[in-house]
């Protein structure tokens, strides 16, 4: 007898439903629309810090907007880093919105933590897809509305939108995205091992036609990359594991060393914080992040600090007493596996087909304690009129992705906060120290240590492989004066986290004892200073 989980057929339950039917974020999940109307009367509240961008539209036309809040919003020219914020891309993570919507509101009423940044926070990356949430009976989908998936990527379009947007910014200096995976938690891993001969390449079908490519020919990785360069939003880079792992060819993408120890630094430091702020996190490990997915895109072809936050997973309970026989358990039978091979999953070998696994038990724990036994529907037998004798039942949707009403807030209001703290690593290239020898006849050597104050090396190492972001600038600036060894302007490829660089010139000053000395990057921070040159000895 087939088993159909009741993904389409729970029509009401309490404690998933009651999200959204009261006022107020500690007590309801929003709608997208509900959503985006709180970020047009936030923004309308706040022109002053603050202005929306529209990057572009979902399949059935609805617009999808960021919001800009820093003291920089009316110049065209940001002289400011700034960080990205995008939520829920994958339309199954409410909770995200709220957090997203939590940090705007926060930021707005707190000008310290914008007066030195700009901040780009989008609510619903995935505005169809998070619209299943509400609607009756639920569906767990990240799907569009598209009727079909003619481009065969499983994607939402206005992702190229979002793309766009970041690398049109490229004072964009940290990234963070709120959904289903928790780099905070739970430091990034690379998901394939290279083992694909990447000289001569077969193009599959579905990019095949995207490309304009024959799927019957073999083309070497120069080739294959000038066809994706004309597809993707200028400026982005398009290199040998980017086309391994759009093609699915078995690309190396384990984050680098170096910079998985920055990663793993603050994993252990944001577990810390929870816990000074009596936030529990016994639960149950992140999703892991999915191939393609913004965090690791950012990360990986933009070379950018990319983190992410989930806020929730089903929390680890202590145990039963045995004589307390769990409710849920009764109504769980064991599935039978279609075939024998299929009896035991990789690293389950010799276990049986009726033992539960780890987050089956939390799970049956957390709906017997806290849900009242309502996250899950006994099977029931039905006569299908198509399948026949079946038995209908299963996990509530959402039960296991969503906290209860109550819970939103303590979540958020704990979590969200952290980002102030990963701000506080973006490099932050300054002026450690200097020394002027007077040589004599005018001419001056002069000596410049610039220290990396921030906790994240500039760039990041995938940064530097990827040869982005641009280099910081040093530039020297006065009148009368004359290069004898180093030049004007002078680019700092890398400075790892605090470490520092010397930097020399050899000068020679006919008009003026003073040189302004500026150093200027695009997504960090800088620093200038004026140098006495009169007063060298």
């Amino acid at each position: 007898m087939k088993k159909i989980p009741i993904l389409l057929m729970i029509l009401s339950w309490v404690t998933i439903n009651g999200f959204g039917q009261n006022g107020g974020t500690s007590n309801k999940y929003h709608s997208p629309s509900e959503i985006h109307k709180q970020m047009l009367d936030l923004q309308k509240a706040n022109k002053n810090v603050s202005s929306l961008h529209l990057i572009g539209h979902s399949y059935s036309g609805i617009p999808v907007h960021l919001i800009e809040i820093g003291a920089e919003t009316s110049a065209e020219k940001k002289s400011k880093p700034a960080v990205f914020v995008a939520a829920n891309f994958e339309g199954t993570s409410p909770l995200a919105s709220e957090a997203a919507i939590y940090l705007i509101k926060d930021l707005i009423d707190n000008p310290d933590h914008y007066k030195n940044l700009t901040w780009y926070i989008l609510p619903v990356g995935n505005p169809e897809g998070a619209s299943h949430f509400f609607n009756s009976p639920k569906m767990v989908s990240s799907r569009n509305f598209r009727p079909f998936n003619d481009d065969m990527d499983d994607q939402v379009d206005e992702v190229f939108g979002i793309m766009k947007f970041m690398i049109d910014h490229p004072q964009i200096a940290l990234v963070m995205h709120y959904g289903s995976t928790n780099f905070c938690i739970q430091p990034p891993k690379g998901g394939r091992k290279g083992e694909t001969n990447l000289s001569f390449l077969r193009i599959p079908k579905n990019y095949a036609a995207m490309l304009n490519a024959d799927p019957n020919k073999r083309y070497t990785m120069d080739e294959v990359k000038e066809m994706v360069k004309t597809i993707v939003p200028k400026g982005m880079v398009v290199d040998d594991s980017m086309i391994a792992g759009m093609l699915g060819l078995g690309a190396a993408v384990n984050p680098l060393a170096k910079d998985l120890t920055i990663y793993t630094s603050y994993s252990k430091k944001y577990k810390k914080f929870l816990k000074e702020k009596g936030y529990s996190t016994e639960r149950l490990d992140p999703m892991p992040a999915k191939d393609g997915s913004f965090e690791l895109w950012a990360y990986y072809q933009l070379g950018l600090p990319s983190f992410s936050q989930d806020f929730w997973g089903v929390p680890k309970l202590e145990p039963e007493k045995p004589d307390s026989a769990a409710k849920t358990e009764q109504a769980v039978k064991p599935e039978k596996p279609a075939k024998p091979e299929q009896a035991a999953k990789p690293g389950q070998a010799g276990k049986k087909s009726s033992e539960k696994t780890d987050a089956e038990k939390v799970f049956l724990s957390y709906n017997d304690s806290l849900l009242n036994a309502e996250g899950f529907v006994n099977w029931t037998p039905f006569n299908h009129p198509q399948l026949g004798e079946v038995e209908i039942g299963g996990r509530v949707p959402y039960a296991d992705m969503v906290p209860q009403v109550e819970e939103i807030e303590k979540a958020i209001v704990a979590q969200v906060p952290w980002i102030y703290e990963l701000t506080k690593g973006i490099p932050d290239l300054s002026l450690d120290a200097k020394k002027i020898k007077d040589i004599g006849d005018g001419i001056y050597k002069l000596e410049v240590w610039i220290t990396n104050e921030g906790k994240y090396h500039f760039p990041l190492a995938m940064g530097s492989k990827n040869k982005v972001p641009a280099p910081a600038v040093i530039t020297l600036n006065a009148e009368g004066l004359e290069f004898l060894q180093g030049k004007e302007r002078t680019p700092i490829a890398s400075i790892e986290a605090g470490k520092k660089q010397k930097f020399t010139w050899l000068l020679r000053s006919t008009k003026s004892d003073q040189i302004k000395l500026s150093i200027r990057t695009v997504n960090a921070r800088g620093s200038e200073t004026t140098i006495n040159l009169g007063g060298a000895k």
